[in-house]
C-alpha cells in the first residue's frame, strides 16, 4: 500500500474535483537543503495520475535553472516549464517594463544571473547610488549595509523600487530567517517610495501558473504555508486552498471552510483521488 493512502476522512474528497495544482516550494516540497518527507511521492501520484501541477515560489536566492537543479538533486523530479520562481519572473519583467535602465539588483549573487540573461543591465557597488531601478529580494548576506545605503539613496533621486516578493522570514538550514520584507518596508518608511511587488502574492505571477495549468481558478488547489503570499490570494482568485505546518509559523486561526484546510504536510492528502470528479480539462473561456 503506497504511504500516501489515506482512511476516509473529512478530507477524503477534498482533491476529488481538483483538476490542477499550485505547490509553494519552500516549507512545503522542501526545507533548505532537504525534501519534507513524502514530497517527491506526491509529485508521482500526481505525474502517474496526469494532473497538472506547477511549482509557484517566492525564491529569490537562484535562478530558475539551478533551483531546478536542487530539487531534483533532492528527489523532486519537476520538469522545468512547472517551475515559475520569482527571481527570473521579476528579471523578464524588469527587462520589460524597464529597458535599459540601470539597475541596482539586490538578490543573493546567483539569482542575479537571472537579470543579467535577461538583459538587464546591473551596476555594481561603485555606481549602485545612480541606479535607475532598485530591485530587492532574499539577499541573505548580499545586504550588507553600504548596499541597503545605496539603494536608500538611489531611491531618494527617484529610482523605480521593484520587490520580488515581500516575505518576511523562510525556513533555512540553520532554522527561521530573515527575508527581505522587513528591509524593504524600512526603505519605504525611509524614502517615500512604494516598491512594486513581481513575485506572490501579486495576481499576475499566479496568472502565469493558472494559464500554464489551463483550468479555471475554482478547479485548482494552493498549497502553501504563507497565509499571506499563498493562501489569500489564492482564495481571493478562487482556489481551493491547503495551508501546511512543515514550514513557517501558522496564525491561530487560518482560513477554514469547504474550501480551505490546515493540513501537518502535503503529504496528508489522499492524493490519489486528486480529480475523480474531473471529467475532462475544461479550458479558460
Amino acid at each position: 500500500m503506497s504511504s500516501l493512502t489515506r482512511e476516509p476522512g473529512p478530507d477524503a474528497t477534498f482533491l476529488a474535483d481538483v483538476a490542477g495544482v499550485l505547490f509553494d516550494v519552500d516549507g512545503v516540497l522542501r526545507n533548505a537543503s532537504q525534501a519534507v518527507p513524502g514530497a517527491a511521492e506526491v509529485i508521482r501520484t500526481l505525474n502517474d495520475r496526469s494532473v497538472d501541477y506547477c511549482l509557484l515560489t517566492n525564491n529569490s536566492t537562484h535562478s530558475r535553472a539551478s533551483l531546478l537543479r536542487e530539487l531534483r538533486g533532492i528527489g523532486l523530479e519537476v520538469d522545468e516549464d512547472r517551475l515559475f520562481n520569482a527571481a527570473t519572473a521579476t528579471a523578464s519583467w524588469v527587462a520589460r517594463n524597464h529597458p535599459a535602465k540601470r539597475c541596482l539588483v539586490l538578490v543573493a549573487p546567483d539569482a542575479i544571473t537571472a537579470f543579467e540573461a535577461a538583459g538587464v543591465e546591473v551596476v555594481g557597488d561603485d555606481d549602485a547610488e545612480h541606479a535607475e531601478v532598485v530591485v530587492m529580494g532574499g539577499a541573505g548576506d548580499y545586504f550588507r549595509y553600504d548596499r541597503l545605503n545605496a539603494a536608500f539613496r538611489a531611491l531618494r533621486n527617484g529610482a523605480q523600487f521593484i520587490a520580488v516578493h515581500r516575505n518576511i522570514a523562510w525556513v533555512t538550514d540553520s532554522g527561521l530567517t530573515l527575508d527581505s520584507g522587513p528591509f524593504i518596508a524600512a526603505l519605504e518608511q525611509a524614502t517615500g517610495a512604494r516598491a512594486t511587488v513581481v513575485g506572490k502574492p501579486s495576481v499576475p505571477f499566479f496568472q502565469v501558473a493558472i494559464d500554464r495549468i489551463g483550468q479555471p481558478p475554482s478547479r485548482l488547489l494552493m498549497v502553501g504555508d504563507d497565509v499571506d503570499a499563498d493562501i489569500a490570494p489564492a482564495r481571493a482568485l478562487g482556489m481551493k486552498t491547503a495551508l501546511v505546518r512543515t514550514g513557517k509559523p501558522i496564525p491561530a486561526d487560518p482560513p477554514s471552510d469547504d474550501r480551505s484546510i490546515t493540513i501537518d504536510s502535503v503529504a496528508s492528502l489522499d492524493w490519489s483521488t486528486a480529480g475523480q470528479q474531473v471529467a475532462a480539462p475544461k479550458a479558460i473561456e
